[in-house]
């Protein structure tokens, strides 16, 4: 039997907040505990997504934010090229090399908004991952201990800006991929969500020989990776709803799987932002919507 991983009241927040789940994302009003158990939380949640004001205005800014990942990604890559042709060397990276798959994915709330919106106009993509996602947070559970500390290291890491807090988080990072457990956006080695894929994977590059970047390779300590800065100006600034601080999901399929299940309810409690839902829920057309579903 699949146990899904699931993140306990007192557990702290993957969100990296440094808060108790139950205060932070975990106090969520979940909009599918308001409704009838045979409606479907990821069908309402999908169906009033981009409706009324508030959906609309979404919608828009998940577009414009794609178009902003597109050129992001292209640029990263040409840079990467350029990179490693200057000391004369060759990306070893290729489509279907999956290695780097199991390393634990930080990833804006941004980009997780863009994945969701990518997810619900690929349909295969999206029933591929909620089919996959159960398994991935099994084999999370049989390490919980390890997913716990992770969001406590990395507070005390953006808290505290030291080189041994630093470490002590790049170290649980380093033994979280030493469990090799694949990414639930993989499908056959290859990723479903690579147009929209995180700046972290986007941006990573090896030039060594790609089995060192196999977590299980006892050489994996010699691989030889790098990454490269954007150039392209950070979007933050244009983010549809206000977001009183910064908002980084340190397990992102987590945030994603969130948002697709809970919705507005997810959205208003991460961001602080207690009116979000109010306002997208009582729009006259997402009303119509759930009337509907009903």
């Amino acid at each position: 039997m699949v146990r899904e991983f699931r993140v306990k009241r007192n557990d702290p927040c993957p969100c990296g907040s440094g808060k108790k789940y139950k205060r932070c994302c975990g106090s969520v009003s979940s909009t599918s505990g308001r409704m009838p158990a045979q409606i479907d939380p990821f069908k309402l949640s999908r169906a009033i997504a981009y409706e009324g004001k508030v959906g609309r205005q979404r919608e828009a800014w998940c577009v414009e934010y794609m178009k902003h990942k597109k050129t992001q990604n292209e640029e990263l890559m040409s840079k990467l090229v350029k990179s490693a042709e200057s000391r004369g060397e060759t990306i070893t990276c290729h489509l279907g090399c999956s290695f780097c798959c199991v390393e634990q994915v930080s990833s804006p709330l941004q980009e997780c908004e863009a994945i969701v919106y990518y997810l619900y106009r690929h349909e295969t993509a999206l029933k591929a991952f909620l089919q996959q996602f159960p398994q991935w947070g099994s084999e999370l559970e049989k390490h919980r201990a390890m997913v716990e500390r992770l969001p406590q290291l990395h507070h005390e890491m953006i808290q505290s800006r030291t080189k041994e807090s630093k470490q002590a988080y790049e170290q649980e990072g380093d033994a979280y991929a030493r469990l090799n457990i694949p990414c639930p956006f993989l499908d056959d080695d290859k990723c479903l969500i690579y147009e929209v894929r995180p700046w972290v994977c986007a941006n990573l590059a090896a030039t060594t020989p790609a089995e060192r970047c196999n977590p299980t390779n006892p050489d994996w300590n010699k691989k030889k990776t790098w990454q490269v800065e954007p150039s392209v100006a950070d979007f933050e600034s244009t983010f549809y709803y206000k977001i009183s601080r910064p908002i980084e999901a340190l397990l992102m399929p987590f945030t994603v799987y969130s948002i697709l299940r809970d919705g507005y309810s997810f959205l208003s409690n991460v961001t602080d932002s207690a009116n979000l839902e109010t306002e997208a829920m009582n729009d006259p057309e997402v009303r119509a919507v759930t009337q509907r579903l009903f």
